[in-house]
């Protein structure tokens, strides 16, 4: 009775320890796979999908090992197919992807890096080099779908200098992540440079829906507004972008410029010129406290000074640019003007020369 139990037991074990086992496709890529013998277990795996489609082991082994040889794309399929055949395999799917996310996106960064060392000497192998960064980034992006990882695809068209393919990569980009004022700006930013002005205005004031406080959003919108000669906007977007950015120099200078332009208009009244040119002044002022030798703000706060008959601040203003730009004929012209009119005869005299054979 004892032997019939052991032996019944026995059985039971025997059937258990059966029935517990893997296909024996699946069991040999196993061993493969522990000894590195990847091509051997790439076979055996082929043969375990095959025969057994619906094992989700099978399919988590073969994606698993793609990724080990970098066929980054099977992997990406076969982990799907685990994950629809059951939750068994969730866990390491998981960590998994997240080690292959890694290692796709460093070595993008790798060949983007390699770009800038590889252009000079051979610009070739540096626009294949960079290729194979986009590549990786978007099989990166494809493991597990982040927002850096497609980002960085756009960027690399850009330094490729492919703007259609960028713009495509950064409208993928929006329609993933519709709530990253960054993913508009850097849309908008695309479509200004390539002059699609009313595109570009569309996906920044998205941005700027999203984050009213972007400075670059309104930088660059000011300067699609002012691409576009819609001169009212433009002003609207550069006071806007000076408030954010306060000491970024080119913004009140690229608005004072406007504002210059604009007050010299033929239907510009004569009150909203003088306006135009006190506000010119202002910007002017703040682009010398932020950079005291910048040429073109000395010679154009100096004009609107003259225009609104400002002698003395024109003086004040010109006479501290040519100490700057003693050479410059414009400026040593407009500073006559402005000693004439403070009764400075003298001084006028000799900046109207200096002027004279400056200019020729």
């Amino acid at each position: 009775m004892l032997r019939s139990s052991i032996t019944g037991a026995l059985l039971m074990a025997l059937i258990f320890l059966i029935s517990s086992c893997s296909p024996p496709e699946i069991e040999g890529a196993k061993v493969h796979l522990k000894n590195r013998r990847f091509d051997d277990a790439l076979v055996q795996l082929e043969k375990a999908i095959k025969l057994y489609p619906e094992n989700p082991e099978a399919w988590y082994l073969y994606g698993q090992l793609n990724g080990q040889l970098k066929n980054y794309d099977k992997m990406i399929e076969a982990f799907k197919k685990s994950e629809s055949l059951g939750n068994q395999y969730i866990l390491q799917i998981t960590n998994d992807r997240q080690r292959f996310f890694a290692q796709s996106y460093n070595d993008g960064v790798k060949d983007y890096q390699n770009y800038a060392k590889l252009l000079e000497s051979d610009p070739e192998k540096a626009k294949e080099t960079m290729k194979s960064a986009i590549n990786n980034f978007r099989v990166a992006n494809e493991i597990n779908p982040t927002y850096q990882a497609a980002r960085m695809v756009g960027i690399c068209y850009q330094v490729l200098n492919d703007k259609e393919k960028a713009i495509e990569a950064y409208s993928k980009l929006t329609q993933a992540y519709p709530d990253s004022a960054e993913a508009y700006s850097d849309l908008g930013s695309l479509y200004f440079f390539t002059q699609k002005y009313d595109k570009a205005i569309e996906s920044l004031n998205k941005s700027l829906e999203l984050d009213s406080a972007n400075a670059n959003a309104y930088t660059l919108l000011a300067q699609t507004y002012d691409f576009k000669k819609d001169t009212k906007n433009a002003i609207k977007a550069y006071r806007k972008a000076i408030q954010l950015n306060p000491e970024e120099k080119a913004l009140p200078f690229n608005l004072g410029l406007l504002l210059v332009n604009t007050a010299n208009a033929k239907d510009t009244s004569p009150e909203d010129k003088k306006a135009l040119l006190n506000e010119s002044i202002e910007m002017f002022t703040r682009v010398l406290e932020i950079d005291p030798e910048f040429k073109e703000a000395y010679q154009l706060k100096g004009q609107s000074e003259l225009l609104l008959e400002k002698y003395e601040d024109a003086r004040d203003t010109l006479s501290e640019g040519v100490e700057y730009f003693p050479d410059d004929a414009n400026m040593w012209y407009n500073l006559g003007v402005a000693y004439a009119h403070t009764n400075q005869k003298k001084k006028a005299e000799d900046a109207f020369a200096k002027a004279e054979k400056l200019g020729n």
